[in-house]
């Protein structure tokens, strides 16, 4: 399994909130109503979803909210998957398998037949994340996978771990437990950002990603960021030593620091600039 240190997770946390703005802005609400997406939460964790509840929660998760209003129609893959769904809900409550999640995705998984590939994984995923996703209760909640977010997690872990390989897509219950406790580590790091919020970023960041980001893994910009932190740290002890040396020799360093600090700081948001302009934009199709 994949974990990140307290280190990694400062520098990472240090990353996301200087372009969080600009990847989350990408996020489409339009698209992926949050007020469809709290109604799912409610239905499948009180375990009544209708048929219509679920066939809109999975049309949701699969980016074909609204087609079914206009000329596009749902893909039949995706309309099979639905219907099994529906079919096989009244058995799953009869079966007890909705206390935890790990028991939830593993009879989901075992279950669902078609279609027989690697992406029935996120479908399965989703399911279990609309029935458990009260992160307040402890072990209770796991995230939304998909490949966007299970790619930008190890895009990452890339940036400040050497040689980190990774599949693409994410295909197992050790991969959802990654993905927890990736964020998890986050969270601390990260100011107002909350679960969701850090949700939408690692999709948008996933998505983003493309062949280009590669020349960026080695640009420097967690380093970078390290040291801006340094500084600012060193500044911090200064000024801590000023109340025991003569005043005058310590603001100078202060302010020598400072300047250090924002000259570092510029170079990095220009980094960050370049980086974000060469993103590709893929289609917002999500394959399950």
């Amino acid at each position: 399994m994949t974990q990140i240190n307290q280190t990694e997770a400062q520098q990472i946390a240090g990353f996301i909130l200087l372009c969080f703005k600009q990847v989350s802005q990408k996020y489409d609400f339009e698209k992926y109503p949050k007020c469809e997406y709290d109604r799912f939460k409610l239905k499948f964790s009180a375990l009544n979803p209708a048929n219509q509840d679920i066939h809109d929660a999975l049309v949701w998760k699969y980016g074909h909210w609204g087609k079914q209003k206009g000329k596009k129609k749902i893909p039949p893959a995706h309309s099979n998957v639905i219907s099994e769904v529906q079919g096989l809900w009244p058995q799953f409550i009869k079966t007890g398998n909705h206390h935890s999640p790990h028991d939830t995705f593993k009879w989901w998984k075992n279950k669902i037949k078609r279609p027989k590939n690697r992406y029935i994984t996120i479908t399965v995923a989703f399911i279990t994340h609309l029935i458990h996703h009260n992160w307040e209760i402890p072990n209770s909640a796991i995230p939304i996978i998909d490949r966007h977010n299970f790619r930008a997690m190890n895009t990452l872990i890339a940036m400040v771990r050497k040689n980190h390989s990774y599949k693409i897509n994410p295909s197992s219950w050790e991969d959802i437990l990654d993905l927890k406790n990736f964020m998890c580590a986050l969270l601390p790091h990260l100011n107002n950002v909350d679960v969701s919020a850090l949700d939408r970023f690692l999709m948008m960041w996933g998505k983003s990603v493309s062949k280009t980001f590669k020349k960026y893994m080695s640009s420097g910009i967690i380093t970078k960021i390290v040291s801006v932190k340094l500084l600012t740290q060193e500044m911090e002890e200064v000024f801590a030593e000023g109340t025991e040396r003569a005043i005058t020799p310590v603001h100078k360093k202060i302010k020598q620091i400072q300047k250090d600090i924002n000259d570092k700081e510029k170079r990095l948001e220009r980094d960050i600039d370049a980086l974000m302009s060469s993103i590709d934009a893929p289609s917002l199709n999500v394959q399950i």
